[in-house]
């Protein structure tokens, strides 16, 4: 990627804070920032859903525990679970209440 301040994606990397705005400063688009602990049984069976119909869609899920962003490349259907990256060791699958208690926040770009 190229176009940012300083000549490149690393040299603009410091000025950025925080997940969501590191992913709209790289892609230029919105993000928006769901608690799913804060949803109640059927926004949350809702929400999922959306984030399944997104993987569909080829659009990025991301979501951020700690300052730490992993990404959401797969969902299966006959188990509920969701495959999760971590780009700091191997790709993991979590049901779907498990999902929900690790990881808080979920990051979807709009638009993509």
């Amino acid at each position: 990627l190229t176009g940012f301040p300083g000549g490149g994606v690393l040299a603009s990397l410091p000025s950025v804070r925080g997940t969501c705005a590191t992913l709209t400063r790289l892609t230029g688009l919105r993000t928006t920032q769901t608690n799913m602990q804060e949803l109640d049984a059927a926004a949350q069976d809702a929400f999922l859903t959306s984030i399944v119909q997104d993987l569909q869609n080829n659009r990025p899920v991301t979501l951020e525990v700690d300052g730490h962003a992993y990404a959401v490349i797969g969902y299966d259907a006959a188990t509920s679970e969701f495959t999760v990256f971590n780009p700091h060791g191997s790709d993991r699958r979590y049901p779907r209440a498990e999902f929900i208690r690790n990881f808080r926040w979920a990051i979807r770009l709009q638009g993509a």
